[in-house]
């Protein structure tokens, strides 16, 4: 066997320092993050009171809610900000060259970047109110099985099964954006297969209950514990592990979901019986008048 050269050894010694470095900074990020997320709320729930706020009062909720953004934001930088700057410095003291695999690295912690970005502008955008809207009448079984198609291929890859309920939905027709209607339940069959494990089912179905129309996505997933469905719309909300950042998405689908809805006068609210009894995501809109 020809021994390895002395390239290739430096090589290797080079990939698993940085791989070492990467690693080490990333673990000092998550140690960091959980302290903060542990302590942090806590001890700044406590300052705010000795600073003259009322236990409960409205302004006490808004001003932890906005710490809580600003602290699960810092989270969704944190890694990628972390992986980038190992990569930069290992680059910068010739400690790995910039190959097939760091180039991939780089990209993909620069996409999620530019993601977490585009969400926080749409976010802002629809929570401030400034989102354009194209109202036209749109049959709510086409809705339906348009958003169901175009999720379907990625279903069946991971083992789910996908059913389109129109039963109820024949006939009902709703005022509304189309493109934003079918983002709302993109979002919400994307969560639910992100949260149901293969075998599982999740149904998109409607109906109508007295001038209103309810749009359903119910999944036989992880569930919602009690304690956190009040809190499933607020953006970057990390409470319930079960349905947390490690699966994946940016953590503010809901939000934008639940501003497009504001936007077209309806609501939308989540249901669960607790971990794994799965999830129900109900969107309510008026029915068009005709």
């Amino acid at each position: 066997m020809t021994p390895p050269t002395r390239f290739t050894t430096g090589r290797g010694l080079a990939s698993r320092l940085l791989a070492g470095q990467t690693i080490v900074l990333i673990a000092g990020a998550l140690t960091t993050g959980l302290v903060a997320a542990l302590l942090g709320p806590s001890i700044f729930h406590q300052h705010l009171l000795e600073a003259g706020h009322a236990e409960n009062s409205p302004e006490l909720v808004h001003i932890e809610m906005a710490y809580r953004d600003a602290s699960f934001l810092a989270h969704e930088l944190r890694t990628p900000i972390t992986t980038l700057t190992a990569y930069h410095d290992g680059l910068h003291d010739g400690v790995v060259a910039l190959g097939p695999g760091s180039q991939a690295a780089l990209t993909e912690q620069t996409d999620r970047l530019a993601r977490l970005a585009e969400d926080i502008d749409e976010v802002s955008t629809a929570e401030e109110g400034r989102l354009s809207l194209l109202p036209e009448a749109v049959a709510v079984s086409d809705l339906l099985w348009n958003a169901g198609e175009a999720v379907r291929d990625r279903y069946h890859d991971a083992g789910v099964n996908l059913a389109v309920d129109t039963t109820s939905a024949a006939g009902l027709t709703v005022d509304i954006d189309r493109q934003r209607l079918g983002q709302v339940l993109s979002n919400l069959l994307t969560n639910a297969l992100r949260h149901t494990p293969a075998g599982g089912i999740v149904t998109v179905s409607a109906r109508q209950v007295d001038d209103e129309i309810d749009i359903t996505v119910t999944d036989t997933g992880e569930g919602i514990t009690p304690d956190h469905l009040p809190h499933v719309f607020e953006r970057f909300y990390r409470g319930d592990a079960a349905r947390s950042r490690g699966h994946s998405g940016s953590g503010i689908g809901l939000t934008i979901s639940k501003a497009i809805v504001d936007a077209h006068h309806g609501t939308i609210r989540a249901l669960s019986q607790g971990p794994g009894q799965g999830a129900t995501f109900v969107v309510t809109l008026p029915r068009r008048q005709t």
